[in-house]
């Protein structure tokens, strides 16, 4: 298949990230458990919220995304590093932008400035990873070469490091009281405001630049690695399992993963996670052969192209509506994953209406 194309298997990666994600979310809502902190959907060994944190996943995916629109831009189109920019940042500043009012009706404000929202985050992570392979394409041409993976692996390392250190050399500097985590919002002063929010853009938000940067890097290594040809299905997944196993004995070396601590050695443990993921879902849908294999693929492929609608769908029609209702956090687990299944059945078929009607909307309800 052309590289240039739309890669199916990439919607089907992040069709498993948002299916993930709707599911568990929906659950939470209905269920007296909590996925974040309820045993065995809140794991202690990794101190997770589950095994596969989904929004890691779809971290990684989406710097495959980033990296297949910016090399389509600058190789297919031929346009100039500037014009790539934009159109990157046409395709993912509405994110941000989005997200403001999204977070105020969905939590609050405060949420937004905290830098703790999905899409907010990942959508300008996006595009200061799309900065930075326009730059690099400028000096090295193409990423699967040596220096090519050796320069990523590099800034993996590095970011790594800045997530798991900074946030707390911040939290006892004098930064905290003059730009804290979460800005008061009860009076305006602009100064200590806008410090707090490139703080946490940059750092100290959950969905900080620090944060999801290198996991987006391991997307833009593995999306590469799977259009060499000379990478076999072996070489593929010696190389998705490596830092997933690296990750294992910073584990046992006493440098737990930690997801909720932003640890070390989480950035290899969510890489390696998610490659795996896509090594092994890229292998299966490969080795597809029957029909009805190839309409689960379609199911989950919906939830991949109309991710961004589904996320946002989910939550206010669905989320939102259980929260005013007064009917979240009331039933036994049974019965909460009874009820799971028919709305993510229902998420499924709003969205393939929605991939139907899509081209007749107006452009700014094209999400």
């Amino acid at each position: 298949m052309d590289g240039m194309q739309r890669l199916e298997y990439v919607d089907i990666f992040r069709g498993i990230a948002l299916l993930i994600m709707v599911t568990i979310q929906i659950f939470d809502f209905l269920s007296v458990s909590s996925i974040y902190t309820t045993p065995p959907y809140y794991v202690d060994t990794i101190n997770s919220v589950t095994w596969v944190p989904p929004s890691l996943l779809f971290t990684f995916v989406s710097g495959m995304s980033v990296f297949l629109l910016v090399k389509k831009r600058l190789f297919v189109n031929k346009l100039s590093g500037q014009r790539t920019f934009f159109e990157v940042f046409k395709r993912y500043g509405k994110y941000v932008l989005i997200s403001l009012p999204f977070t105020t009706i969905m939590w609050n404000v405060g949420v937004y400035f905290g830098w703790n929202e999905a899409i907010q985050g990942i959508g300008l992570t996006a595009i200061f990873t799309a900065v930075f392979l326009i730059m690099f394409f400028k000096y090295f041409k193409k990423v699967n070469s040596t220096i090519g993976y050796t320069t990523l692996t590099f800034l993996i390392i590095i970011f790594s490091f800045l997530q798991s250190t900074v946030p707390k050399l911040l939290d006892n500097s004098t930064f905290a009281s003059d730009f804290p985590r979460q800005p008061n919002l009860s009076y305006l002063n602009i100064p200590s405001l806008f410090g707090s929010l490139v703080l946490n853009i940059f750092f100290r938000g959950w969905f900080s630049i620090a944060n999801l940067f290198p996991m987006m890097l391991g997307g833009v290594i593995l999306i590469n690695l799977i259009h060499e040809d000379k990478s076999s299905h072996k070489k593929l997944m010696v190389i998705s399992v490596a830092p997933l196993l690296l990750s294992v004995l910073l584990h046992l070396l006493g440098y737990n993963i930690d997801y909720y601590g932003r640890s070390f050695s989480l950035t290899f443990f969510s890489i390696g996670e998610s490659a795996l993921i896509c090594f092994v879902t890229l292998f299966l849908y490969k080795k597809s052969t029957k029909e009805s294999l190839f309409r689960i693929w379609n199911i989950i492929t919906t939830f991949g192209i109309t991710a961004f609608f589904v996320y946002i769908t989910h939550y206010l029609l669905i989320l939102k509506m259980l929260e005013i209702t007064a009917l979240k956090d009331l039933l036994p687990d049974i019965y909460s994953w009874i009820i799971t299944i028919p709305l993510v059945v229902s998420v499924y078929f709003l969205a393939k209406y929605y991939l139907k009607i899509k081209s007749n909307l107006p452009s700014f309800l094209r999400l």
